[in-house]
């Protein structure tokens, strides 16, 4: 695994945003989804995919965003385009990352971080994703 290029360990897994270099809007709302086809930045009002890391590298790929809500949500998704903008500069930049104390911490080269993310913990079985481990084969009773 490379880190910072290889995120495999962490498909599936869903993460708040808890800082982010170059902003100081409230984050408690962002959600962060990492998946096998990249990372998922989501707010209320907001949402943009970046490209994976095993797809490019050298860079992150932005998808076209996605605005929830229409005009009567413009101010909130104005503050998000912020935080959007600043995550992404970020992931640009990114060298490596570890887990510690629970947090998800992404660093650039010289070790200072880039973001912080905390685990979203679920209590029930609601809100998860699931695998299919196998599947039976169902055969017409009778006969």
């Amino acid at each position: 695994m490379q880190p910072g290029k290889d995120l495999s360990e962490l498909y599936d897994t869903f993460w708040l945003l808890k800082q982010v270099e170059g902003s100081t809007q409230d984050l408690s709302h962002v959600v962060i989804y990492i998946d096998h086809h990249g990372i998922n930045f989501s707010t209320p009002s907001y949402s943009v995919k970046y490209a994976s890391f095993n797809t490019t590298p050298d860079r992150a790929e932005v998808f076209t965003p996605y605005v929830k809500g229409g005009i009567r949500r413009a101010a909130l998704t104005f503050q998000d385009q912020q935080v959007a903008n600043a995550f992404e500069n970020a992931l640009q930049k990114i060298a490596s990352y570890e887990t510690k104390q629970g947090n998800l911490i992404f660093y650039e080269k010289d070790r200072q971080p880039l973001f912080v993310l905390n685990p979203i913990q679920s209590t029930g079985i609601e809100n998860r994703r699931w695998r299919i481990a196998s599947i039976v084969a169902m055969l017409p009773s009778g006969g």
